[in-house]
């Protein structure tokens, strides 16, 4: 049984406001036979963890709440209730249970929630704040939502599927669909009534950026002004433009009408027509000509088959495309249309949330990694925003089938993808080209004006959050004698950036040595043409040693990264050698023993179960032709 104690957060020092107090008077109304009790800095421990400390520090007191109210609720037992809620009936049939939470418009909405004492879910809530910051690397704060972090560990460990349907969990936790505790769109403030409703949230939005909030009070007065549609389609508009210009808000809002019409039409054109010889192709969200889709469309014409396939690109995107494949602007009437009249989807990515499927088509989703290294989806749910969590679960609705090239990664799609459909364990398409016959060697050099009979290290690291390039400080001019004392030969150097700092690679002094490779199309080739990897946290460290070349890792920020980014397994297990200094790394490449990294290369890929042998696109292609 939940106890009749309401808890409350108060924090910062300042008096309630005559609203609060015009709430709490509706609490006693409805509850009166509850105990009410505040928390503020005279009854909690504002440097109990790292956390609460960085936020009340801060002065951003509905964060410091996050924690308080789960440790109130956990040590004592009782109903948690934000200040800014009025109560419109009694709770006493809410307490018969182990705990409860409610969905909102998208995810959940926590508001209110309660639970008895010593709950082990809200104890695991607490060691998952306890083990954050408040501020981050970069300086700025974590604002992730509460409902972000509590849903992390529902999913995880007690099995909420995010359907909006009433749950009944381990620990007789019940979560209840939005008619119960969701009331308020934070965005404009409108108010909508059920015969369910326990409360109305009038969603103060403390937690609110002051652009959000800027934002809210504009769609306040357009909808008073203009009706509520209207009113909170202008206020959009108007608060973009401020923000982005005039042409970004027009380039968005032919999306937006797009975006709203998309779905009916989709449906419409579907129900009338699917090709059953059109596959439709996009790279994360129409970047262009790579990755696995690139190297599945390769072997469909290579066959010489007759089928029409379509690209989805962004504007202006510079890719060039062989013959045979026609391109299609990602955000136009036209790409709907491609869509909705293909039998095959082949996609990378997560699709948005109005894109529409019908029974006559086949989605096959490849995804973009080959093995977990940082983790994602579910297991990240608190970094992700609601639309994306919103666009994931349709995604993975609509997915016919999906690739694996390791059993880990297989069982990551079961668990954490929001997919519970067939997995294909083919490989991944993209790394087809290490097992073929091909001299990229030749390519490459060609391509960057170098001769082949050079060695080539390939430095490839990934980005961090801050878009921080202090980490990227390779000596390399001491590094190239080093590798020519250990391996022999010329050698030169490739430095591919990751495409988010990709705009920052002048940072980085090049020469006829250290090339800048960064706007080399498919960095799969890069691989395959180079003869050494140096990376730090990127996954691609995996698929460059199914070749059985040499990985180093070069980690000087391994501590802060660690911090920022959860890894699904201890980082320094990998089977790469890592260090941390300049000095190091030369000593490393020195030390390497290739017979010892190949042993250990053997076990880590036992131990993963890598499946990769060089047929994912071939056995694609004969899914699809066997239609």
């Amino acid at each position: 049984m939940i106890p009749k104690i309401i808890h409350y957060c108060w924090f910062g020092g300042k008096p309630l406001p005559p609203k609060a107090k015009k709430y709490i008077e509706s609490w006693k109304k409805f509850c009166p036979d509850y105990e009410i009790k505040e928390w503020n800095e005279s009854n909690f421990d504002v440097h109990c963890c790292r956390y609460v400390e960085e936020a009340y520090n801060a002065k951003k007191w509905a964060f410091v709440s996050d924690y308080a109210r789960f440790l109130a609720l956990y040590n004592e037992g009782g109903i948690y209730f934000d200040t800014d809620i009025e109560v419109l009936k009694p709770f006493n049939n809410l307490l018969g249970c182990g705990a409860f939470f409610g969905f909102g418009w998208e995810t959940l909405t926590l508001p209110v929630f309660g639970a008895s004492k010593g709950l082990d879910c809200y104890r695991k809530i607490l060691y998952y704040y306890e083990q954050r910051a408040f501020i981050q690397a970069d300086g700025s704060y974590d604002l992730s939502p509460i409902e972000n972090s509590a849903m992390k560990i529902l999913i995880e460990d007690y099995g909420l599927v995010v359907n909006g349907k009433e749950q009944i969990l381990k620990e007789d936790i019940v979560v209840y669909p939005k008619e119960y505790f969701c009331s308020t769109k934070w965005d404009t403030g409108e108010i909508i009534r059920n015969p369910l409703l326990y409360i109305i949230h009038y969603a103060d939005g403390s937690w609110l950026s002051d652009e959000q909030k800027q934002a809210v009070k504009i769609k306040k007065c357009l909808k008073k002004l203009l009706g509520s549609k209207l009113g909170d389609l202008l206020g959009t508009a108007v608060v973009f433009a401020q923000i982005q210009g005039v042409k970004s808000t027009y380039y968005h809002g032919k999306n937006y009408v797009i975006r709203k019409v998309g779905n009916r039409l989709m449906k419409l054109i579907s129900a009338l027509y699917v090709n059953r010889k059109k596959i439709v192709f996009e790279n994360f969200l129409g970047r262009g000509f790579g990755d696995n889709p690139k190297y599945i469309a390769l072997e469909l014409l290579n066959r010489k088959l007759n089928y029409d396939l379509v690209w989805i690109v962004n504007r202006g995107t510079s890719y060039i495309f062989p013959r045979g494949i026609r391109t299609v602007e990602r955000g136009s009437f036209r790409e709907l249309f491609e869509l909705a009249t293909a039998r095959f989807w082949i996609d990378n990515t997560r699709k948005e949330e109005f894109i529409y499927k019908s029974e006559k088509q086949c989605y096959i989703q490849t995804w973009h990694g080959f093995v977990p290294l940082k983790k994602m989806e579910k297991d990240a749910i608190q970094t992700l925003s609601k639309d994306y969590i919103s666009s994931a679960i349709h995604d993975g609705a609509m997915t016919d089938l999906m690739l694996s090239g390791c059993k880990i990664r297989t069982n990551l799609y079961n668990m954490s993808f929001w997919y519970d459909g067939e997995v294909k364990e083919w490989g991944s398409p993209r790394n087809d080209m290490f097992f073929k016959d091909f001299n990229y060697k030749e390519k490459v050099s060609d391509f960057f004006k170098i001769d082949s009979k050079y060695k080539t290290l390939l430095y490839a690291p990934t980005f961090r959050d801050d878009r921080s390039v202090t980490p990227y400080n390779i000596d390399f001019e001491k590094l190239i004698p080093t590798l020519q004392n250990k391996f022999g030969g010329e050698w030169r150097v490739l430095i591919r950036l990751h495409p988010n700092i990709a705009d920052q690679c002048s940072f980085m002094k090049y020469s006829n040595t250290v090339i800048n490779a960064s706007s080399y199309d498919d960095i799969q080739e890069l691989f395959a043409a180079s003869d050494v990897l140096i990376t730090d946290y990127s996954d691609c460290m995996f698929e460059f040693s199914l070749m059985r070349k040499p990985v180093f890792l070069y980690t000087p920020d391994l501590e802060s990264y660690t911090k920022s980014r959860d890894f699904y397994r201890d980082f320094k297990s990998l089977p790469y050698p890592m260090a941390d200094t300049n000095d190091n790394l030369r000593t490393l490449i020195l030390d390497f023993d290739n017979k010892t990294y190949n042993d250990s290369l053997t076990i880590f890929f036992e131990e993963i179960g890598v499946l990769e042998n060089g047929t994912a696109s071939k056995s694609v292609v004969d899914y699809i032709t066997s239609f």
